[in-house]
C-alpha cells in the first residue's frame, strides 16, 4: 500500500473545498470508534484510514469526472471530534490521523454531532450540485456512553437523511453487528475479525461497496440526464 507523507500545511479548508462546482462531488464521512477496547488496533485503525485516503486518490484516474472529499470524526468518552473537516483529496499531502483510544462508547453522540454538521456544510448553496455521500461507522462495540442523542432520534436523522440519498454502512466487530445497526435503521452491515487481517479485510471490503455506490450513481445520473 502506498505510504502517505502528511503535511497539514496542505490541507484543504473547507471554503476551498467547497469551491470546485465543475465536476460532481461524493463525500465520505468515515465516524471511527476511539473507545479504550479499540487500542489495541491502533495501527490498524490508522493504517485503515491511510487505505481509504489512498484508494480516494488512486480512484481520481478512475473517475475523472468526481471531486472526491473526506470527512473524519472519531469517538470515545475522552472527546468527539471532527479529525479532518470535508476536504477534497487532491494530493498524497495529507493530515495524518492522531488516534489515541480510550474511554467508552458515545456512537449516538458521535452520529449525531457528525451527520448533522456535515449536512449543515453540504447547504451551502456551492455544494448543492451533484453530490453522493457515504457515511461509513467502524466500531468494535455498541453505544453505552452517549448523552446528547437517543438511539431513537438518531434513527430518525438516519432514515430522513437516506431519503436524501446518503448511503450508511456499519462495519463492526465483537458484537452483535446486525442488531446494533438495525436499532438505528441502517441495514448495510459487513462484520470483520478484530485482528490485523480482519481489518486488511474490511479495507477491501470497503473499496468494493463504496466503488460499487459511485458506478452505480453515476449510471442512474448518466440516465436521468439522457432522458
Amino acid at each position: 500500500m502506498k505510504k502517505f507523507k502528511f503535511n497539514f500545511k496542505n490541507r484543504v479548508s473547507k471554503v476551498t473545498a467547497a469551491k470546485s462546482t465543475l465536476k460532481n462531488k461524493v463525500i465520505s464521512l468515515l465516524i471511527i470508534d476511539e473507545s479504550g477496547s479499540m487500542a489495541s488496533m491502533r495501527l490498524s485503525t490508522i493504517e485503515t484510514y491511510e487505505s481509504i485516503v489512498n484508494q480516494i486518490y488512486t480512484d481520481r484516474t478512475k473517475y475523472p469526472d468526481l471531486d472526491q472529499y473526506i470527512n473524519l470524526w472519531s469517538f470515545g468518552d475522552i472527546s468527539i471530534k471532527e479529525r479532518i473537516p470535508p476536504t477534497l483529496v487532491s494530493s498524497t499531502n495529507f493530515p495524518e490521523f492522531h488516534y489515541h483510544p480510550a474511554g467508552g462508547t458515545p456512537l449516538y453522540d458521535a452520529l449525531g454531532n457528525s451527520l448533522l454538521e456535515l449536512e449543515r456544510f453540504l447547504k451551502k448553496q456551492e455544494m448543492q450540485a451533484n453530490q453522493l455521500v457515504n457515511v461509513t461507522i467502524i466500531t468494535d462495540g455498541e453505544e453505552n456512553s452517549s448523552s446528547e442523542f437517543t438511539h431513537p432520534e438518531i434513527a430518525r436523522l438516519i432514515t430522513r437523511l437516506k431519503e436524501n440519498k446518503w448511503n450508511f454502512q456499519y462495519f463492526g466487530t465483537e458484537h452483535d453487528v446486525d442488531s446494533a445497526a438495525a436499532k438505528i435503521n441502517i441495514t448495510e452491515t459487513v462484520k470483520f475479525e478484530k485482528s490485523a487481517q480482519g481489518f486488511k479485510n474490511m479495507q477491501c471490503n470497503y473499496a468494493v461497496l463504496t466503488r460499487t455506490k459511485m458506478n452505480t450513481w453515476l449510471e442512474e445520473m448518466k440516465d436521468f440526464n439522457h432522458s
